[in-house]
């Protein structure tokens, strides 16, 4: 006997949320076979392993693995028997099928949230063997479900301490207790659907750091000698500091999307005056991955690096002497503006045990005029990458409505016990005065002040620790509510990874997308707009221990 899943579309193909993900599921009888059903069932698992740290300084190294599973995605059809042979059946005695080969279509739509279903049967004795039962623990860890947009794909974490993985599955079922039940399993990949995006406005987000830089004005001057011949060199000439901030900015809320320029501008503002130019020797940048990885009490995280752009042969002046104190000059950036993220990149998002934010740090070279000394100033910024994948319109239209109804004037709403599990992805910004990025950390100069005289060159003796970092993403714009919302920045001045409600923190209680049967109901289409490839690691389609368990558990 042979029993075969057969996706319409090719392996590694990227589904997204509300995709019909079709194909057909293959029977191949070499002789007569009695059966009860034949059930296809669509499953994403989300898995986090963590080794047991040393609860005290007597303990030694841990050599123990705890494991925490999470079923996010859950969708069962039964291609045999048919609908109306199951309705007037009532025997448990089975079908018996002839000789030949079969082949039973089947299609899913392909959710918005999760379900995040707690593990059954085996799963659970995995994800729990050796911890024994702990009501208090049960509990606690009953509350850590979070209900949200379903989280992408993702491999590649060392020692496979977290992944996420979509499959469908197969199973063959037979009266008779003494036989195995058939599993077959095929692994998809998914790509979800983007939160709506803010609209466009002129704010911007800015990460800046002040930066002094020694030089020396002109070359030392010759001795005249007797009869007008020269003579040794002069006194070299006096070494002086210059002093500015190093700026870089993103429109706000800062987001990056795979496949698409990086809006990236790098801005110098003189504050003492000086005489040589700035000069943009080189320009790097690099995306900083951080992965938060939790199993029951042990938290961990894993930092990853990668997808780079360098430009080391720049020669952009920037300010020139007479560029007055206290004016914001951009660098040109067509050396850069066309970098981008590869398509291999996970967008933000967080889930019941794993969450992923990005950093971009950017590393600027600069010098002072014709001076061979290069310095480099490093600037970090929290940044969110989206999939790139719109909403399609009615969607959003259909969560606005659900917004205003849920939430009607008047309407006497009492706070839950707990903190209600919602998700950011549909929240809009908060209306915001513009802010002009220097003004908070630059005061205006008056008018008639004579500028400030340049800064006396510093002794060897003291610190070379730069200075902080100054931004405008540091201040909160709303009252901080302790939900495990998605990871987006929902208003202008909030951090990544800062959430905001605008009001009570029940106004959170209509922020979730619109469920699987609203969207279904009211005929929402698939999404119709542009796709990128999602590759994924190797190993994204090597089947783990949890998952070869559920080809022969019961699951």
């Amino acid at each position: 006997m042979s029993l075969c899943i057969h996706l319409d579309k090719p392996a590694g193909h990227a589904y997204t949320n509300l995709d019909i993900l079709s194909g057909h599921v293959s029977l191949d009888l070499t002789s007569d076979e009695t059966i009860s059903s034949i059930v296809v069932k669509l499953e994403g698992l989300v898995r986090t392993r963590l080794k047991e740290p040393k609860r005290n300084d007597e303990d030694r190294d841990s050599k123990r693995w705890e494991t925490e599973l999470h079923k996010v995605l859950y969708l069962t059809k039964t291609v045999f028997p048919a609908d109306e042979v199951q309705k007037q059946t009532t025997s448990t005695a089975g079908f018996k099928l002839k000789k030949g080969e079969y082949k039973y279509p089947f299609q899913f739509r392909i959710p918005i949230n999760n379900v995040c279903i707690p593990p059954t049967g085996i799963l659970k004795t995995l994800s729990e063997f050796g911890q024994g039962f702990d009501a208090v623990k049960e509990a606690r860890e009953q509350e850590s479900h979070v209900r949200t947009t379903l989280p992408p794909s993702l491999s590649g974490i060392p020692n496979d301490m977290a992944w996420c993985r979509y499959f469908v599955k197969v199973t063959l079922n037979r009266p008779q207790f003494y036989r195995t039940n058939t599993r077959k399993l095929e692994l998809f990949v998914l790509l979800p659907i983007e939160p709506p995006r803010p609209p466009s406005t002129s704010r911007e987000t800015f990460v800046k750091r002040e930066h002094t830089q020694n030089y020396q004005q002109g070359l030392p001057k010759k001795k005249r000698g007797l009869l007008g011949f020269r003579g040794k060199d002069g006194p070299p000439p006096p070494i002086n500091q210059s002093r500015f901030y190093v700026e870089a900015r993103l429109p706000s809320p800062p987001i990056i999307t795979p496949n698409e320029p990086i809006p990236l501008r790098i801005l110098f503002t003189k504050l003492v005056p000086f005489g040589p130019p700035i000069v943009l020797r080189s320009l790097q940048i690099r995306l900083q991955s951080t992965t938060q990885i939790r199993v029951h009490d042990i938290k961990h995280d894993f930092i990853g690096s990668g997808h780079a752009h360098s430009n080391m042969s720049l020669a952009i002046p920037v300010l020139h002497p007479h560029s007055p104190v206290g004016e914001e000059l951009e660098a040109d950036n067509t050396s850069w503006r066309h970098w981008t993220l590869p398509s291999s990149v996970q967008p933000s998002f967080v889930t019941c045990n794993i969450r992923r934010k990005y950093d971009l740090e950017i590393m600027v070279g600069i010098s002072l005029g014709p001076q061979p000394q290069v310095e480099l100033v490093n600037l970090l910024m929290p940044v969110e990458v989206f999939s790139g994948i719109r909403p399609p319109p009615e969607l959003q239209l259909v969560n606005s409505g659900r917004k205003s109804s849920n939430l009607a004037p008047g309407s006497d709403m009492k706070k839950p016990p707990h903190p209600a599990p919602v998700t950011a992805a549909s929240l809009a910004p908060t209306p915001a005065p513009p802010v002009t990025p220097t003004s908070a950390s630059l005061p205006p100069a008056p008018s008639h002040a004579p500028p400030p005289p340049p800064s006396p060159s510093p002794s060897p003796s003291q610190s070379t620790k730069p200075p902080p970092l100054v931004t405008n993403i540091a201040a909160p714009a709303g009252p901080v509510v302790e939900y495990p919302f998605s990871p987006i920045q929902v208003a202008d001045g909030t951090p990544p990874g800062t959430y905001a409600a605008t009001s009570s923190p029940v106004s959170a209680l209509g922020d979730l997308p619109p469920t699987y049967d609203e969207a279904t109901a009211l005929n929402i289409g698939p999404v119709s707009g542009p796709r990128r490839e999602f590759q994924q690691e190797p190993d994204y389609f090597t089947r783990p221990p949890e998952m070869d368990i559920q080809m022969t558990g019961k699951s």
